[in-house]
């Protein structure tokens, strides 16, 4: 399947309403890291940033550079590798961790299947909640060994 890389942006536009989907997101946030109190819970919402996106649009591109963690709120994306779908990802799961941890090139295609929100904080963002929340810092550091295992 080929990628219309015209749709394709490094940090995703808005294209809806942010207070209705910041409840959900913080139900997601929960999911995610129930290990953690409500209060940093919200420390952690409030480094990111919702955007609604549509079906269709690109989150990121496989060889881009990228600087974006996303947490998905809401909505499925399906990663592709080499135009060939390798996962799909629902409510809760999160990607991006592997360019925004290491400054790598993005390994896989990511496409929203469906009208999606997603919370996105960039790399600096994401290396402060790391440093301040090890077990999440762990969490997200054992994703993104175990993935790019899955490259090689």
């Amino acid at each position: 399947m080929a990628t219309d890389t015209t749709t394709q942006s490094t940090m995703p536009s808005k294209t809806g309403n942010t207070n209705g989907t910041r409840a959900a997101s913080e139900r997601q946030v929960v999911d995610m890291m129930t290990h953690l109190s409500g209060s940093e819970q919200r420390q952690i919402l409030s480094q990111m940033e919702t955007v609604d996106l549509r079906a269709g649009e690109i989150l990121a591109e496989q060889g881009a550079h990228g600087r974006e963690f996303y947490l998905l709120v809401d909505g499925t994306v399906e990663i592709h590798r080499d135009d060939t779908v390798i996962a799909t990802f629902n409510e809760g799961d999160f990607f991006g961790e592997i360019s925004a941890l290491t400054n790598a090139r993005r390994t896989a295609t990511v496409v929203a299947t469906e009208d999606i929100t997603v919370e996105v904080m960039n790399r600096r963002q994401l290396a402060t909640v790391l440093d301040l929340w090890p077990e999440l810092a762990a969490q997200v550091q054992t994703a993104a060994q175990d993935r790019l295992a899955s490259t090689s």
